[in-house]
């Protein structure tokens, strides 16, 4: 499920729905975006559709099971709401920051989906993040948005010239 086509225009989507929120070119990030939510949309039911025909239990799982609410929350929040709005042209950047949201339920579910079937048996554990890892994140963080700032200035400062 990991490497799909489905999951390549996922990324693109999210990529696109992250540029609908911070461009002021809109018309043709939106056009694209409708093309990649449309592609998702098809591919994750033909996905969804091969599983259930093939009798996997996965499929089951995510339907119906402990991943159900993550993928319901893709298919509806994060691929057809979206969609509806960029066809009625209204809530362009609600638009963008439900695609983002759905990508990352879509991870969500793929990923339990993927945990409750493993390929391989190994004895069960678990894992907490260390205040290292925390304070990383943070410093990715505040790294990003020095770096968007800086962009954001450069332009800025490039526009008065």
């Amino acid at each position: 499920m990991g490497r799909s086509p489905s999951s390549c225009f996922s990324a693109l989507a999210a990529g696109l729905g992250l540029a609908l929120l911070i461009t002021t070119e809109k018309e043709t990030v939106v056009r694209w975006l409708k093309l990649a939510l449309i592609a998702n949309l098809v591919l994750v039911l033909a996905e969804v559709l091969t599983g259930l025909i093939a009798g996997g239990e996965e499929m089951v799982l995510v339907l119906a099971g402990s991943a159900a609410p993550e993928f319901w929350l893709h298919l509806v929040v994060g691929l057809a709401l979206p969609l509806a709005l960029l066809l009625a042209g209204q809530g362009l950047s609600a638009a963008g920051g439900l695609v983002v949201i759905g990508v990352l339920a879509e991870k969500v579910w793929m990923l339990e989906a993927g945990q409750a079937f493993p390929w391989l048996e190994l004895p069960e554990g678990s894992y907490a993040a260390s205040w290292v890892e925390y304070l990383a994140l943070v410093g990715v963080i505040a790294l990003s948005v020095l770096l968007y700032t800086l962009a954001r200035n450069l332009e800025l400062t490039g526009e008065n010239e």
